[in-house]
């Protein structure tokens, strides 16, 4: 994928694969088919979610996060989008343009009202 204008997408953590819960964990920028990266540097904001579960390593959530820092920055996207991922609980979102609008919370509450909700940029067009 050859682009002029820079796009992103999301690395997303999926701690149990049973319940197919995402965590946004790392964000890819793509220009010119060259994969720049930035990860969280630690996961304990989403120990509070799986306390007490013995079936959550974040010992091994945490080696994922920290071998996906090492293995996808500065590389080819095209390879990496036709690579199996590094592990199936790191999932890559779909590319967008950077500052493209994207569905967070305001902007799904104003399609599910009808009404435009106190956003920081104002209501969704």
């Amino acid at each position: 994928m050859v682009s002029a204008t820079p796009l992103w997408f999301p690395f997303q953590l999926e701690p149990d694969p049973i319940r197919q819960e995402r965590f946004n964990i790392g964000v890819g920028i793509i220009q010119n088919d060259r994969l720049t990266t930035r990860f969280v540097e630690a996961l304990w904001p989403l120990y509070s979610f799986y306390a007490g579960r013995p079936d959550v390593d974040f010992d091994a959530l945490d080696d994922i996060v920290r071998a996906a820092t090492s293995y996808y920055p500065d590389q080819a996207y095209s390879e990496v989008r036709a690579a199996t991922p590094l592990h199936p609980q790191l999932h890559l979102g779909e590319p967008q343009p950077l500052g493209a609008p994207t569905q967070g919370p305001c902007q799904l509450d104003a399609l599910v009202s009808g009404a435009g909700r106190s956003c920081p940029d104002g209501p969704p067009s």
